[in-house]
């Protein structure tokens, strides 16, 4: 994705309370071009019990990458709605949560006119001289994103307010079509980042789906349709290495010693991804071994990519008597089942024994486990590759926000 082919780079700035802007945009705060009539609000406070047929509600949960999920809104009565009535949604309305997911805004779709708002969630409904298109991307923007986040309140649920919503500065051009033409190419990058994230959703499913038939014999290659699988414990089939934390003085960022892997933190896209080094490795794990996390959270699994210390938020298991891919096939197949294993209240964990008692079943033929596990391989590549197409995408959007919602470059309109 490339930047238009007709812009201009050169133009006049001015001072503004959001940095530089062209001498042709303005700052404003975020009451100055919304209604008067209907002023930033949050919705329904209660909505009470949901009404079959009745008005339907968006809640923050239903909020999620800038776009509203239809799929699970609770709804009230007209009675309870109609006493919220600023916040009845209209045509061309945003919408944007008041917590947790604060910067990300959504444009109504048509299908949601006549809906309302819960709490959580409040309105912001521009004038007709701004684009909403371009306000929902200025809003989500990295720098509007950090002044809303800064803005935010309370200690166990954080919330920005109505009133330092309304407060909220962003810069608008003055001519209505550089709006349209920013948000439009905008646009276009979220078109295809969506597109992408359908792509990525659809080659899950069909993994998954793969993973419940090959992982447990439903579905058999005709090679091995007469082979038989057998039950095994997981600790008879591999070598298991519990991790031990190494003196903490031996914690170094200079790449003296061996890289060390303590837990979640130190995993990334199913990879080791260490942070930090020992010089005083205590228990370790070679290149290739699948490692699990064996404290909160308990289960994630991933393969080593490092000869590695590991602490004790870490397991690392060594295959023998069972394919190195197959084995981790497994493990992840498994990997929401641990919590019924987890112990302790704060700090949950799974033991050793816990561990090597896991039963599991197994092809006998080895030629099977290294089939299968290769076929779930190819299908771990495919969503790799469009995840990294995805971040890709999503840097080139964020590039171009930063050029053109600032002004550093013009679009010729």
């Amino acid at each position: 994705m490339m930047l238009p082919t007709e812009v201009k780079t050169k133009t006049d700035f001015t001072f503004s309370p959001v940095g530089l802007i062209p001498k042709d945009w303005t700052c404003y705060e975020l009451h100055e071009i919304t209604s008067k009539e209907r002023p930033i609000s949050y919705g329904i406070v209660q909505t009470g019990i949901n009404v079959e047929g009745g008005v339907k509600c968006i809640r923050v949960i239903n909020i999620n990458e800038n776009k509203i999920n239809e799929d699970d809104l609770i709804t009230t009565t007209t009675e309870i709605s109609q006493s919220y009535k600023r916040t009845i949604l209209k045509k061309d309305d945003l919408i944007m949560p008041l917590r947790g997911k604060v910067g990300e805004v959504a444009k109504v779709p048509i299908s949601l006119v006549g809906a309302n708002l819960t709490r959580g969630v409040a309105l912001i409904s521009p004038l007709k001289k701004i684009s909403p298109d371009f306000l929902q991307q200025q809003i989500s923007s990295m720098h509007t994103r950090k002044i809303l986040e800064q803005s935010l309140n309370g200690s166990a649920l954080q919330e920005i307010s109505i009133g330092l919503l309304r407060k909220i500065k962003v810069a608008i051009p003055n001519n209505f079509s550089e709006q349209t033409a920013i948000a439009e190419i905008l646009s276009t990058c979220d078109v295809a980042i969506e597109k992408t994230n359908l792509l990525i959703s659809k080659k899950e499913k069909r993994k998954k789906a793969l993973m419940q038939n090959l992982l447990t014999g439903k579905v058999r290659f005709k090679e091995f349709a007469n082979a038989e699988w057998g039950n095994v414990l997981l600790g008879d089939v591999t070598n298991i290495v519990m991790g031990q934390s190494p003196d903490s003085i031996s914690y170094n960022s200079d790449g003296n010693g061996i890289p060390l892997l303590q837990g979640n933190a130190d995993i990334k896209n199913r990879v080791s991804t260490p942070r930090i080094y020992t010089n005083k490795p205590t228990k370790v794990c070679n290149v290739g071994d699948v490692l699990m996390t064996v404290r909160a959270p308990v289960g994630a699994i991933a393969k080593s990519l490092h000869h590695a210390c590991i602490g004790r938020g870490i397991c690392a298991f060594k295959a023998n008597q069972i394919d190195s891919e197959f084995l981790y096939q497994i493990l992840l197949n498994f990997e929401p089942k641990w919590v019924e294993f987890e112990q302790g209240s704060t700090f949950t964990s799974v033991s050793s024994t816990d561990i090597k008692e896991l039963e599991i079943s197994i092809p006998n033929d080895k030629n099977e486990q290294v089939k299968i596990g290769s076929v779930l391989s190819f299908a771990d590549i495919e969503i790799q590759k469009l995840k990294s197409q995805l971040e890709k995408l999503k840097l080139q959007k964020k590039g171009l926000m930063q050029l053109l919602l600032t002004g550093k470059v013009r679009i010729k309109i």
